[in-house]
């Protein structure tokens, strides 16, 4: 969701994980693990993903993407 978000706002709507995770600074697997739940980001991670994207964290962490804008 966030992806799809970040992508939409920067005029690139289908943005790959692969690009995502680049942006990022981390492996497109790593990423995957994230986006589908299987493994929670370290706080390292959502710090890129803080400088990347420019969302709120406190909303990124409690899941509510909404509140993360």
């Amino acid at each position: 969701m966030l992806r799809h978000a970040f992508g939409q706002e920067t005029g690139n709507p289908g943005i790959t994980q692969k690009e995502f995770a680049e942006l990022l600074g981390i492996e497109p697997e790593r990423y995957g693990t994230y986006e589908r739940g299987i493994r929670e980001p370290p706080l390292s991670v959502l710090a890129s993903i803080r400088r990347v994207t420019g969302v709120n964290l406190n909303g990124l962490i409690a899941g509510d993407i909404d509140k993360a804008a």
